[in-house]
């Protein structure tokens, strides 16, 4: 166990070659340029869940037309959602955006749950088996 660092994940902690996939996401703090630009953030966490609230102001910003480009939606139908939230499931959320927050991940935390059991097996020698390049 890492020194200080308590999961908030304590039911799973099983060693790594016994899934197949763990998928985990974090959201970090805000950088300079999206401080001094007044970003509003947009994404909650509560468990392994990851919210995203889609911006109220109307307006098609970059990341939302990207959004309508990568999934093929509409404009109008991005738009036309504008306040709601999506709910998206992973078995790991971590919020890192505000150090200030009970729910804090600090790097500790996210290797307590993660990076120890990449640690275990690659010394184990179990790896992944990957396709050929063929």
């Amino acid at each position: 166990m890492v020194r200080g660092a308590k999961s908030i994940y304590p039911n799973k902690s099983a060693p790594m070659s016994d899934e197949s996939v763990k998928v985990a996401v974090r959201v970090r703090p805000f950088n300079n340029r999206e401080k001094d630009r007044g970003a509003k953030c947009v994404i909650r966490m509560d468990g392994p869940c990851t919210y995203i609230t889609n911006p109220e102001d109307g307006t098609m910003r970059p990341a939302q037309r990207l959004f309508s480009v990568i999934f093929g939606l509409p404009p109008d139908f991005v738009l036309a959602n504008v306040g709601k939230e999506k709910r998206f499931a992973f078995d790991f959320s971590y919020w890192s955006h505000n150090s200030a927050d009970s729910h804090f991940a600090t790097n500790p935390i996210v290797f307590q749950d993660l990076g120890i059991s990449v640690l275990e097996n690659a010394w184990s020698g179990t790896f992944p088996d990957l396709p050929d390049a063929d």
